[in-house]
């Protein structure tokens, strides 16, 4: 099997938590194969989570950390970076807040960083 098609298995296994693990992905004998797999998927979760905590501070301040936290996992695990720069991540977190508490105004609290918007 090429290196290039393994990747490819790999990274759609890491994006997909719903995607079996690869057949061929072999590890040692004390850990099973889909264990490994769901740690990296989790790191990557994590990351993502973090980033949005660093990009929306504001935000995480009004919701409380457990509820900024659960929202964001949500929002991690439908909507994937586009880019490499996780700076840019988050570009729709105002409208995916709004869809789930449409009762506040998201527009007063999602200050990008940088921004004079304060």
């Amino acid at each position: 099997m090429p290196v290039s098609m393994t990747q490819k298995e790999l990274f759609i296994a890491f994006s997909n938590p719903g995607q079996p693990c690869p057949a061929n992905l072999k590890t040692g004998k004390h850990l099973p194969a889909t264990s490994g797999l769901n740690i990296y998927r989790n790191n990557i979760a994590h990351g993502l989570i973090a980033t949005l905590e660093s990009n929306f501070p504001k935000t995480r301040a009004v919701l409380g950390p457990k509820n900024f936290y659960s929202l964001a996992r949500l929002y991690a695990s439908k909507e994937k970076p586009t880019s490499s720069l996780l700076y840019k991540y988050g570009v729709g977190f105002s409208k995916f807040l709004q869809k789930y508490l449409p009762f506040l105004s998201w527009d007063t609290y999602l200050i990008w960083p940088g921004s004079n918007n304060i």
